[in-house]
């Protein structure tokens, strides 16, 4: 967690320096970051200007030199400002393809990633998100499977990816997905509910030595060589 929010801050034009302690620290909060206009500030709060001690560990709130730190962490309204700025600067990316080795697998296959979402409205008729999971189907030779969606901690990235890929073809996935998933327990849908069900991405996982090119089937992972 606090690798990813250092980068993430980073990449969004946050600066996060280190203590001398060990901790973090942030002089000033950007104007961008405490928009009234974000939607994480709209329903965790407005970030603080400047933060002079952060640390991202509890253990460090239990210990008298740190009793004035801040726990940072999701949920807190600068983790949120800065996750959701950060998913804007790579929206573009959203249903696009990456590359991961498996050491155990055999033949290369393929991990799909759908965001399922059931949605309601509120009194005023806007829309109101009841219920949201990430889903990841395997696919390998025409079968599929839902796998757990954290998969991709278990795997490193392909260090030499292709360039080129060809596209995918999803026609069978959605409906396999919708079937998987009525017959699990489900929140209860309003009249004015509706359930939405969007393509997140893809990965290919194989165990072909690093370099080679990617099977002509589609996107997914790769196998490490043994």
């Amino acid at each position: 967690m606090e690798a990813q929010f250092v980068a993430a801050a980073r990449e969004v034009g946050l600066r996060i320096e280190p203590r001398a302690d060990g901790l973090w620290r942030v002089e000033h909060v950007l104007a961008d970051l405490r928009s009234e206009r974000l939607r994480s500030v709209q329903k965790v709060g407005k970030a603080e200007s400047s933060y002079r001690k952060i640390t991202f560990h509890k253990h460090h709130l239990e210990q008298d030199v740190h009793v004035d730190a801040v726990l940072m962490g999701p949920g807190h309204p600068l983790y949120a400002a800065v996750d959701e700025k950060l998913n804007e600067r790579l929206a573009e990316l959203v249903g696009r393809v990456a590359f991961f080795i498996e050491p155990l697998c055999t033949d290369p296959y393929r991990i799909h990633f759908f965001e399922i979402s059931i949605r309601g409205k509120d009194s005023k008729g806007n829309d109101v998100p009841l219920y949201g999971e990430l889903v990841a189907v395997r696919e390998e030779r025409g079968h599929y499977e839902i796998i757990p969606s954290d998969i991709l901690l278990n795997f490193a990235a392909h260090p030499h990816p292709p360039q080129k890929i060809e596209p995918t073809r999803y026609c069978r996935l959605p409906i396999f997905l919708k079937r998987a998933t009525s017959s699990s327990a489900a929140p209860v849908v309003s009249v004015n509910g509706s359930i939405s069900l969007r393509f997140a991405g893809n990965i290919w996982k194989s165990r072909s030595r690093p370099g080679s090119t990617a099977p002509r089937s589609g996107p997914c992972c790769w196998p490490q060589k043994r």
